[in-house]
């Protein structure tokens, strides 16, 4: 998700402030994968804990019990 977030960080300051219009598609595309990578399906370390909770304990772990 990181490499993504870059990628486009990237485009966005390539393309300038014609690229931020609010009704144009980039600006859009830029808002989307921005959301995206704060939600918590997409977050690489969660869902490996829970995942590892599952595996050793039978019971998902969460950031605040372990």
């Amino acid at each position: 998700m990181e490499l993504l977030l870059d990628a486009v960080g990237r485009l966005a300051r390539t393309a300038g402030t014609r690229a931020q219009s609010e009704s144009g598609d980039f600006q859009r595309f830029w808002r989307d994968a921005n959301a995206a990578s704060g939600h918590a399906v997409l977050q690489w370390e969660p869902a490996a804990r829970g995942y590892a909770g599952l595996v050793l304990d039978g019971e998902p772990w969460s950031l605040t019990n372990r």
